[in-house]
């Protein structure tokens, strides 16, 4: 595309760090997560692929790309009855892959103009 129209920008020194909250739908969701049906097991951290997508209904969505994460803190879910909800931290690292660390991508059918001033 040339220097006219960029396809990405080069941010230099870039941390992206989150947390979040997950609630499993299954138990095939929980053992995948935690690698075990009671609770984390003693698998060392992976490599995980996180996509986020924020629906803006008739306008479009957004897509959040994050190619790389690690999970940094998983506390362990109290004992009891409670409905399964983990809260997690994480940070996203270089993709050598995708050459990336994050991704972002609208889909939208209006026009945008963006100032880059």
């Amino acid at each position: 595309m040339g220097s006219r129209f960029p396809r990405r920008v080069f941010a230099g020194d870039l941390e992206i760090t989150g947390s979040m909250d997950i609630q499993f739908s299954s138990l095939r969701e929980k053992r995948k997560f935690w690698g075990a049906d009671s609770g984390p097991s003693d698998v060392k951290t992976i490599e995980q692929n996180i996509t986020f997508t924020f629906d803006g209904g008739e306008h479009g969505e957004l897509i959040i790309n994050l190619p790389t994460v690690v999970f940094e803190e998983v506390p362990i879910q109290p004992s009891a009855a409670d409905r399964v909800v983990q809260s997690v931290t994480f940070r996203s690292y270089y993709d050598t892959e995708s050459e990336t660390e994050l991704c972002a991508e609208l889909e939208t059918d209006e026009e945008l103009e963006i100032d880059f001033d």
